[in-house]
């Protein structure tokens, strides 16, 4: 049921009297609200520090069964230590356990294994989080400006992929 732009279980809630587990896509929606909004707060990028968590959950996933929002803060503002203690106090005024166990891995690993961009002119950019973290192979350039230009390297040849 939607109160007041809510989603609640209300049936669960008001007359069984029982707490409905938040899932763990609501927990992973959360730690990226907060990425967000603290990376826009300390002059961070919102596209590279969501780049950066999107990043950080798949390598965890990849090892675990479970999301550690520490560690992706830690990773996503390592270079500014104020901001990732603002995220982790953020998160916990949310109620987002330390450690969030994921049932289903591989649904999220292919969901996050894949960068996807939609850039301000309209072009869409996929790249697989391999490759993202290469700068041999594609580089995210901020210009003076404040644009950012996108370079894509070291391609051998290009295949369109027209569906009919």
């Amino acid at each position: 049921v939607v109160i007041e732009g809510q989603k609640t279980a209300y049936f669960s809630e008001k007359f069984l009297e029982i707490t409905v587990p938040v899932t763990t896509k609501e927990q992973i929606k959360e730690i990226k609200k907060t990425v967000t909004h603290i990376a826009k707060k300390h002059d961070e990028e919102p596209y590279k520090a969501l780049a950066t968590t999107q990043q950080a959950i798949f390598n965890q996933l990849e090892e675990q069964d479970e999301i550690d929002a520490a560690a992706i803060f830690d990773k996503v503002f390592e270079e500014k230590p104020l901001a990732r203690e603002a995220a982790q106090l953020a998160i916990t005024e949310e109620r987002v356990p330390e450690k969030i166990a994921v049932t289903n891995v591989p649904k999220y690993e292919r969901k996050y294994s894949k960068q996807k961009f939609k850039l301000d002119n309209g072009i869409e950019i996929t790249i697989p989080s391999e490759i993202y973290e290469n700068k041999e192979m594609v580089e995210f350039i901020n210009n003076p400006d404040g644009s950012v230009s996108v370079l894509i390297k070291n391609i051998e040849s290009i295949l369109n992929k027209f569906n009919a």
